[in-house]
Parts: structure tokens; C-alpha cells; sequence
């Protein structure tokens, strides 16, 4: 994997670019917050000086100046949050985006070989918590970082070697608290890796509960998530660990730099050397460095487990783009489609397709039969372009094409019943709005599903339960092979129709595809001949299987 975009954060870096206008409000407002934040705590100085010299004229005046720096002070806070966390959901937002336009443009090949559930976690969970970095950075730290920087300004002038020493002791327990982040980071990363592989199981459970019924295998799947469980658990506890001991070293060091300090300043003001209000707004100040000390020191470990998250963004952005030719675009009518010399294998082993030629017209319909593993899906990604055959030639109306796929020229039609939660309508256009309802119903006519289309509740505009739960496995076929026929494309590809219908769904589409070879060509998968006796002509494909992903 390249690691150039991990290293380089470009995606953070192009987000701040096009945020600077934000970014410059929120520089003013944390400008703002910490110079009040110390101006509202340098009046405890002159009220307190003043009482004690008996001076009470314009007391009730410093301390209103006070309160009202104070208020200031956290309105500025408060605005800070609001826009950092406006920016957050926003480069959350932007990284799914980019996300889902680089694996758009990943070979198929590689695009395999992310587990599903991990990709989702990265995509819901790593995103998000990669984007918390500008709510971190902005709000959290940067606040309390101006709020000290103001602070010990003002000290230096009320004590310098006192302010030089608190200075001093948290740079060094800066140092070593980024020596123990690197150790959080680690168990942060491997954690997060465990998540999304809790999510794979969960998702495969999910999609196998009725195998798990079947065979009573309940066990079997929790013990995998147990497994996996456990390592996310370790991790987590040992990050918790090393964090807590860090946490417990600050307060160490927090509370002996404060008694250290008081025991220091006592002597100073029993010494004549410093008034009682000196002592008391230097140790107020020293409270306002040492407690953003140690909220930046929390929150620190919370930007090691954003940078983790981003490590696992990059790990998708990283992958390879594949060059891929935009397929076969022509508007030419086609009659005969003839592919020559189709070859394929992976990893440059044995070809699992070698040497595979087709010859189609419009008018007839065609399958791809070959037992299960013999090569037909891997037929199917090459003709779609999924996968590339460099040995390939494609020639239309007699006349070679220098593009080898078909993307631009098929339309595709999975085994699976992969249809989205909206209307039947809003599945068959997939956002081509010069589809019209007028034009769905005339191919369903001619397909002769027209009835099983009004015979529903609102006809076109039923809405599509999640995972198809209110169409049956033949339904929701017809409802992907309207999709492929309303893309006007001028091949149908079908991988397995057959695969889950029962006898009579099976008639129902039989009819379907030949009422469709009419004004198409054809061609679709089975691993059984028993389901393609209507078909004109079959092309056999025998070979080995070899696992992907």
C-alpha cells in the first residue's frame, strides 16, 4: 500500500485550505477567550491590593470588570465549539464522499479484498473519529493552550523564575507524554482493526441466520465473535492502562508544582518580596496554566486515536486506482457481437478461462453453463470490465473494438435481489430522471409484467421494503431486469436468474426473457442446463476455482 497519503494527510490539508475564512474566525474568537480568560484574573490583584490598603473606591467596578472578562471568555469557548463542530461533520462528511469516489475508481480485484464489515466501520466509525481532530485541535486544545499562553505571560510579570519553573516542568512532562502516546497509538490502531472485524461477523451472522437455525450452530458464530471480542477488549484495556498511568503521573506532577508553588509564594509574601494579591493572582494563574495543561494532556490521547482512524482512512484512499477505459460507448445499432481469445487468471497462476471465444445477434439468447468454480462470474466481470483480459478482442457488426469491456454497452442483471429502499419507479431510472413512467409500463408490456405492476397497492410508486422484504425472489429479478432495459443499453447480461426460484417464478421469467431476446441480446449464467432449455445457444465453460478476497 502506498503510504504517501497517510504520511501527507492531504485530504485534512485540502480541507483546511477551503476552511480558511472558518478557521481565521476561530483563531480570533481563541485569541479572544484567552486574553480575557487572564484579564478577568489579573483584577483579583488590584481588588485584593486595595482592600488590604484599605482602598475601597472603584472595587465594586474591578470586580463587574472581572465577571464581565469572564463571561467573554466562555461566550468566545462557546462559539469556538460551535464552529469546530460545524467543521467536523463537515470533514467527516467530505472523507465519506472522497471515500466513496476513490473506491468508484479501485479495481474490482482490489476492491474485493476489503472485508465488508471493516470497510463499513471505516467508512461509519474511522471517519468520524478521524474528523473529531478539528473539533479536538480547534475546541478542546487549542483553548486551553491559548488560555495557558496568556496565563503565563501574565505570570512571568508577577514572578518570572517562579513562572520559568512551572514553564520548565511541563516541557519535560511534555516529552514524556508523547513518548507514552505512541504506545496508546498502537493498541488504538490494532482496537479500531478489531472493531470492524466484529462488524464483518455481526454482518455475516445477520446474513446467515437461517443457516445458523438450520444447523443449530449459534455457538459456532459466537465463538468467532468472542474471539474477536476479546482481542478488541485487550486492546482497549492496555490503551486504558498506559492512559491512566500517564494520567496519574500528571496529577503527581500537577499537585507538587501547585504545593511547591504555594510553600514558594509564602515565603515571598511573609519576606516583604511579593503583596498578598500578587501571591494570590499568580496562584489563580497557576491554576489556569495547570489545568489546560492537563486537559490538553487528556484530550491528547483522544487525537492519537483520530490519527489511528485516519491510518485506517488512508489504508482505503492508499489503494491503487486502476486506469479503466469508460467501456463501449456507440450508438450504433448493434446486430453481432463476436469475443475472441478471452484468457484470465489470477495472480498470474493457472487461467481459470483460456482461450474462450462467443459469437452473438440480436433476436437470440445465449448462456455461460459451467459447474460452480468453472469460471462463469469471473466471464461476466471481465465482459462488465470488473476485471481486465489483455488477450481480448471484441468485434461489433464485424469491426474490431479497441475497448475490452462491455460497461459502456451492457446492461447488468445480479443473481442477487439488490434493490434499494425507495419506490419501484426510483429503482428502474437510478436517478436517470428522462425515464419516464410512461416508457417503464410500455417494456413491461412488452415483457408481459405489466399486470403484476398494477396489481400493486400504487402501482410504480410502491415503495420497496429494505432488503426487498415485500417482493418475492422472482419479483425482485423483474424489477433488476426493467433497470437493465430501461438503461437503453443494448445487452442484457443476467448472472444466475435461476439460481433461488421456485418452478412457477421460474415460467414467469423463462417468459420475461423471451419476450426480451425480441429486441436484445441476451446472455445469462447457470451452473445447470435443466434451466436453460429455452435458450438458443449455450456456451460451455469448464476450469479450476480459484478463492478471491
Amino acid at each position: 500500500m502506498n503510504s504517501k497519503g497517510k504520511n501527507d494527510n492531504y485530504l485534512l490539508k485540502e480541507f483546511l485550505r477551503r476552511n480558511l475564512l472558518w478557521l481565521a474566525l476561530v483563531a480570533i474568537l481563541l485569541v479572544m477567550s484567552g486574553f480575557f480568560r487572564m484579564y478577568g484574573a489579573a483584577y483579583i490583584q488590584k481588588i485584593t491590593d486595595s482592600i488590604s490598603m484599605g482602598i475601597f473606591d472603584g472595587i465594586i467596578a474591578l470586580i463587574v470588570f472581572s465577571i464581565v472578562s469572564q463571561f467573554i471568555s466562555y461566550a468566545t469557548k462557546w462559539l469556538v465549539a460551535v464552529v469546530c463542530m460545524f467543521l467536523r461533520e463537515k470533514l467527516a462528511l467530505q472523507i465519506r464522499v472522497k471515500m466513496f469516489e476513490h473506491l468508484s475508481k479501485v479495481s474490482f480485484r482490489d476492491y474485493e479484498q476489503h472485508k465488508t464489515g471493516d470497510l463499513q466501520s471505516i467508512i461509519r466509525n474511522d471517519s468520524q473519529k478521524a474528523a473529531e481532530i478539528i473539533y479536538i485541535l480547534g475546541s478542546r486544545i487549542s483553548t486551553h493552550f491559548f488560555m495557558l499562553l496568556f496565563s503565563v505571560g501574565y505570570m512571568c510579570t508577577v514572578n518570572a523564575p517562579a513562572a520559568i519553573a512551572v514553564i520548565i516542568i511541563a516541557i519535560l512532562f511534555g516529552i514524556v507524554n508523547q513518548k507514552i502516546l505512541r504506545r496508546i497509538k498502537k493498541y488504538e490502531f490494532a482496537g479500531r482493526k478489531s472493531l470492524g472485524n466484529i462488524t464483518s461477523i455481526v454482518i455475516n451472522c445477520y446474513e446467515n441466520t437461517d443457516i445458523a437455525k438450520a444447523y443449530n450452530a449459534k455457538n459456532y458464530f459466537i465463538n468467532f465473535f468472542n474471539k474477536e471480542k476479546n482481542t478488541y477488549n485487550a486492546n482497549i484495556l492496555n490503551s486504558t492502562k498506559v492512559d491512566t498511568g500517564r494520567l496519574i503521573l500528571y496529577n503527581i506532577v500537577n499537585n507538587s508544582s501547585l504545593y511547591g508553588s504555594a510553600i514558594f509564594l509564602g515565603y515571598m509574601s511573609i519576606s516583604g518580596k511579593m503583596t498578598i494579591g500578587e501571591v494570590l493572582v499568580f496562584i489563580t494563574l497557576l491554576i489556569q496554566v495547570l489545568t489546560p495543561v492537563e486537559v490538553i494532556f487528556r484530550w491528547m490521547a483522544n487525537i492519537v486515536s483520530s490519527t489511528a482512524a485516519w491510518d485506517r482512512v488512508y489504508r482505503v484512499l492508499d489503494t491503487k486506482e486502476e486506469e479503466l477505459n469508460a467501456g463501449i460507448k456507440t450508438d450504433i445499432s448493434i446486430s453481432t457481437v463476436k469475443i475472441e481469445n478471452i484468457s484470465y487468471s489470477y495472480d498470474n497462476e493457472k487461467d481459470i478461462i483460456s482461450n474462450f471465444n462467443m459469437d452473438m445477434e440480436v433476436g437470440n439468447s445465449y448462456a455461460i453453463v459451467g459447474e460452480s468454480g468453472s469460471g462463469k462470474t469471473t466471464l461476466l466481470k471481465i465482459l462488465l470490465g470488473a476485471y481486465r483480459s489483455n488477450t481480448m478482442k471484441i468485434f461489433i457488426n464485424g469491426e474490431e473494438i479497441k475497448e475490452r469491456d462491455f460497461s459502456g454497452l451492457a446492461a447488468f442483471v445480479p443473481s442477487d435481489t439488490l434493490l434499494f429502499n425507495a419506490t419501484i419507479y426510483e429503482n428502474i431510472m437510478m436517478g436517470d430522471k428522462s425515464i419516464t413512467r410512461e416508457e417503464c409500463m410500455e417494456w413491461a408490456k412488452k415483457l408481459s409484467i405489466d399486470r403484476w405492476i398494477l396489481s400493486l397497492p400504487k402501482g410504480l410508486d410502491t415503495v420497496i421494503q429494505e432488503r426487498a422484504g415485500n417482493l418475492s425472489g422472482g419479483q425482485g429479478q423483474i424489477v433488476n431486469i426493467l433497470r437493465a432495459v430501461m438503461s437503453n443499453r443494448q445487452i442484457i447480461i443476467m448472472d444466475e436468474p435461476f439460481s433461488s426460484l421456485d418452478k412457477e417464478k421460474e415460467r414467469v421469467l423463462i417468459n420475461v426473457i423471451d419476450n426480451l431476446k425480441k429486441y436484445k441480446i441476451l446472455l445469462i449464467t447457470s451452473h445447470r442446463e435443466s434451466s436453460i432449455k429455452h435458450i438458443d445457444r449455450v456456451f460451455h465453460v469448464a476450469g479450476g476455482f480459484v478463492p478471491v478476497g
